[in-house]
């Protein structure tokens, strides 16, 4: 994920040190902000340094850590050989949020939505078939 940081306006010669990312935006030594993709691996932090309109710097830059949660990995539970038009229920792990459920081949005639970690399906498509998920 991209996280963007701050730090107070109007100085100069900003100083921008990012470990364990990647920047991808501002971070210059005119800007006030960075945006960092945390792509790296730990640890991970942000610090900045600047000068004040008098040109002194701190003595040591400002350091954050930043805790990073790896990205799930989702799994189905439910009958995966199916017949035309049958209708068959499929699950995940609850207690996530922002379920996207994508089928192809059949229709959702229940669950499916953002807050659902089920979802059935009515088979009565055409190939290809699938059905697949994920959330936050």
């Amino acid at each position: 994920d991209s996280e963007s940081y701050g730090t107070e306006p109007g100085q100069s010669d900003y100083v921008w040190t990012v470990t364990g990312g990647s920047i991808t935006g501002g971070g210059s030594a005119t800007d006030n902000t960075v945006t960092v993709l945390w792509d790296g691996s730990a640890p991970f932090g942000v610090s900045v340094n600047y000068e004040n309109a008098a040109g002194c710097g701190a003595s040591l830059p400002t350091s954050e850590t930043v805790s990073v949660d790896t990205a799930p990995t989702p799994t189905i539970t439910g009958e995966l050989a199916v017949c035309a038009g049958d209708s068959e229920s499929y699950g995940t792990e609850p207690g996530q949020s922002d379920y996207v459920w994508t089928v192809t081949g059949g229709s959702i005639t229940g669950g499916g939505s953002a807050t659902d970690n089920t979802v059935t399906v009515l088979w009565d498509g055409s190939a290809p078939f699938g059905v697949s998920v994920n959330y936050e």
